[in-house]
C-alpha cells in the first residue's frame, strides 16, 4: 500500500525529473517522469489524485490520477507557484501559494480541479509565501509568509508572518509576526498538531547569525513560543530548517537541515527538546506507522527510519549503491482515510 509520496530524480539531469510513491517500508511503490522539477506532491483526502508542485517559481502544477497525467495547470502570467498547496476536504479543490514576479507579493489561488478552472484569488497577507495548512479544515487556512522580496537575497531582513485566512472569503484572521530581534527569520513551513496547534520552521537569513531559533509553535488564539534546544545542536541545523513534519499521534515534531545534516525533534505539548541525529544531505520527512517514528529521505537516495519513542535514533532502511532516486526537499505522508 502507498504510504508516501516525493518528488524526485529519476535519474541524473532534468531529463530526469519524476514523482515517485513509497510503501509503509520505504520501498518504491511506482514512479513516473515529471515534466519539472518538483518540491512536493500533496494527495487528496481519497488518494484519487496527486498534485506535483514544482520547485519555485513554479511555472505549473501537475495533477495525476492513478499515477498518470490528468492535467497540468499552468501559473498566470506574471505569477508563480511557491512550491506548496493543500486539498480541500472533498477533493475538488486545491490551494495553492503563488507570489507575483518582480515584488513577491503573495495571494492563494484556489483551484477547481474539474476544469483546472481558477475560481477565487485572495492574498496571503504578506510576500513569499511557501506552505499553506489547514488550521480548521475547509474553514481556516494557515499560511507562512517568507517575507523575501527578492527570492534570490542570502542574506538580510526578512517581512516575515504567519497568517490565518478564513478559507471562503479571503479574510484576515490574524498575522502574528515575531519581535524586532529575530527579523532575519523566514517563516517556511509549517505542521498541525493534535492539539490544533501549528509547529512552524524557519531560516535566518542572516549569515553573521547569533544563532537564533528556528522553530515555533502558535496557537490558534495568536500567541506564539519558540521551541528551545541546547545551543551546540542548534548550531548543526546552520540557520536552515527544510522540512517539518508530525509524528502519527500529533505530539512528536522533526525539523530537518540539509544545510546542517542534521534533524531535530521535540515532545511538543511538553516543549521538550528529544534530541537529534546526524543526517546526511537530506531534508524529506513524514510520520511513520508508529508513534514517535519518522521515515526520511535524502538526496543521495537514502532512507531511513528515525526512532524517537525510546530515544532519538536512526537506522537505514536503504542506500543503493546507485544512489537514486535524488530524493527532493519533501516527504508526504498519505492521508489517513485515503
Amino acid at each position: 500500500m502507498i504510504r508516501y509520496l516525493s518528488a524526485c530524480n529519476l535519474a541524473p539531469g532534468p531529463a530526469g525529473y519524476g514523482i515517485a510513491a513509497l510503501d509503509g517500508a520505504g520501498r518504491i511503490a511506482w514512479s513516473a517522469n515529471a515534466p519539472a522539477r518538483g518540491h512536493t506532491v500533496e494527495a487528496s483526502p481519497d488518494g484519487r489524485l496527486l498534485a506535483f508542485i514544482e520547485r519555485k517559481p513554479g511555472a505549473a502544477i501537475t495533477v495525476y490520477a492513478d499515477g498518470t497525467v490528468l492535467r497540468r495547470i499552468a501559473a498566470p502570467e506574471g505569477w508563480h507557484f511557491d512550491g506548496h498547496a493543500v486539498f480541500s476536504s472533498d477533493g475538488r479543490h486545491l490551494y495553492a501559494t503563488e507570489s507575483r514576479d518582480g515584488d513577491q507579493a503573495g495571494r492563494i489561488a484556489v483551484l477547481r480541479l474539474d476544469d483546472a478552472a481558477r475560481i477565487a484569488e485572495f492574498s496571503s497577507g504578506g510576500i513569499e509565501p511557501h506552505e499553506l495548512i489547514w488550521a480548521v479544515p475547509d474553514r481556516v487556512l494557515a499560511v507562512g509568509n517568507g517575507g523575501l522580496a527578492d527570492r534570490l537575497a542570502t542574506e538580510g531582513e526578512a517581512d516575515s508572518s504567519l497568517t490565518l485566512l478564513d478559507a471562503e472569503t479571503g479574510t484576515m484572521k490574524c498575522a502574528l509576526r515575531l519581535d524586532e530581534d529575530l527579523v532575519s527569520l523566514s517563516i517556511r513551513h509549517l505542521v498541525r498538531t493534535a492539539q490544533d496547534e501549528i509547529v512552524f520552521a524557519m531560516q535566518d537569513q542572516d549569515p553573521a547569525t547569533d544563532w537564533r531559533p528556528l522553530v515555533g509553535v502558535v496557537r490558534l488564539d495568536g500567541s506564539m513560543e519558540l521551541l528551545e534546544m541546547p545551543r551546540a545542536e542548534l548550531m548543526k541545523l546552520r540557520g536552515y530548517c527544510g522540512s517539518i513534519a508530525i509524528d502519527r499521534t500529533g505530539t512528536v515534531a522533526a525539523a530537518t537541515s540539509p544545510h546542517g545534516g542534521y534533524a531535530a525533534l521535540w515532545n511538543v505539548p511538553e516543549r521538550r527538546y528529544l534530541g537529534g541525529v546526524e543526517l546526511r544531505d537530506g531534508c524529506g520527512i513524514a510520520a511513520a506507522e508508529q508513534p514517535g517514528q519518522f521515515l526520511f529521505t535524502s538526496g543521495s537516495g537514502t532512507r531511513l527510519l528515525i526512532d524517537a519513542a525510546r530515544g532519538v535514533t536512526s537506522r537505514v532502511l536503504e542506500r543503493p549503491a546507485s544512489g537514486l532516486p535524488l530524493w527532493d526537499n519533501h516527504l508526504t505522508a498519505m492521508p489517513t482515510n485515503s
